[in-house]
């Protein structure tokens, strides 16, 4: 039985004070740790065969082998990329899942199937809420024919909020002016110009 491991999230944070922190160097071992990896992946089979013995460079040999693999498609600060991929040469991968790291956080990318479907959704209940409001507001006569009741206001601005949006812009412009003027004591006033 295959787990749904998208709405995972995964971290091991004793891992991470045991070795001093997530590196790129050690970002696989941690992700090792994780549901998300595969024990028969070829990092795993490489990784035991180089456990008591020293076979050379771990990512030379890696792209050797031909099956599925782990590896760090992107790099940042505190963030990585892995991808599962299944290998065929030297040269060639097929990319299966990917996964992202985050500080300490490992995560399951979405498939593009479930993106999709959350998106047309999402916009078929869009379409659906205002062909509703649509339908509801149009009016029939035999003497004009169809009309339209125009909407209610619902949304517009009180006094209140005007007058928080005439303060909030008057702090704005002062902020700005003393950027340019460089001046603390007087924020509001523009520099004479030079003759």
């Amino acid at each position: 039985m295959n787990q749904d491991l998208s709405e995972i999230q995964w971290r091991m944070p004793e891992w991470i004070t045991a070795m001093g922190g997530l590196s790129t160097y050690n970002i696989l071992e941690y992700f090792s740790q994780s549901p998300f990896y595969d024990r028969s992946s070829n990092n795993q089979a490489l990784k035991m065969q180089t456990q008591f013995s020293d076979f050379g460079d771990f990512q030379k040999n890696l792209l050797k082998m031909k099956g599925i693999e782990y590896a760090v498609v992107k790099e940042g600060p505190e963030h990585w990329i892995i991808a599962k991929q299944h290998r065929v040469s030297e040269t060639l991968a097929f990319p299966l899942t990917y996964y992202f790291v985050i500080w300490e956080n490992v995560y399951q990318a979405p498939d593009l199937h479930s993106i999709l479907s959350s998106r047309m959704l999402n916009t078929m209940r869009s379409l659906s809420q205002a062909l509703d409001e649509v339908s509801s507001a149009v009016q029939w006569d035999a003497r004009t024919g169809y009309s339209y009741k125009q909407p209610k206001e619902t949304n517009a601005p009180n006094q209140k909020q005007l007058h928080d949006d005439m303060v909030l812009r008057g702090i704005l412009f002062n902020a700005a002016v003393q950027l340019n003027t460089g001046d603390p004591a007087h924020p509001a006033t523009v520099p004479p110009k030079q003759p």
